[in-house]
């Protein structure tokens, strides 16, 4: 979640409300972004555990800029071709966008594609010119941090363990329950 200018935003990716009927891989399915306000609905399922990273305004909305470009990216239709391998076909809410590929257990799933997508957005910040010092070393800290955390992660619980641990590393990052 962002606070991109206030607003508390969430940019989630996932498998869009079924799977393909020609996958041998149960789970397999066209994936799509989402982006919706206030506290994720994951956050009433048991074991949920929000981790905040305490950044700079700035550097907070250059990052909910980056996944504003990249859920705006995303096609608001799923095209006919992959409906056609789907179980069940519906259309894209508002607040979707089909992401041009397919989602998997191994990936891209919703981990490593906000871990990709972090890196993406505080790597610009950390190369570029255009940003102050301080805030490229803001952002070479905290990606520093979420290069560690998806370096060997798989899973979500993997991420929460990693997560956890930085928190006690870093002061920079809290473990909220």
């Amino acid at each position: 979640m962002t606070s991109y200018n206030g607003s508390k935003t969430n940019y989630d990716f996932g498998r869009y409300k079924g799977r393909y009927k020609d996958s041998w891989v149960r789970r397999a399915g066209p994936a799509i972004y989402k982006k919706s306000q206030g506290e994720p609905k994951s956050s009433t399922h048991e074991g949920y555990q929000k981790f905040e990273f305490k950044v700079s305004k700035e550097l907070d909305n250059a990052i909910a800029t980056k996944f504003e470009k990249t859920f705006q990216s995303g096609k608001k239709n799923i095209p006919t071709d992959v409906k056609n391998r789907m179980l069940q076909k519906g259309k894209l809410g508002s607040n979707e966008r089909y992401a041009d590929k397919d989602w998997s257990m191994l990936g891209p799933n919703c981990l490593t594609n906000t871990l990709d997508t972090l890196k993406a957005g505080l790597g610009e910040i950390r190369e570029s010119d255009k940003y102050d010092s301080s805030l490229r070393q803001e952002a070479s800290k905290v990606f520093d941090v979420i290069e560690d955390i998806g370096s060997m992660t798989f899973s979500p619980a993997g991420a929460k363990s990693e997560l956890i641990d930085a928190a006690k590393q870093h002061d920079f990052i809290s473990a909220e329950k």
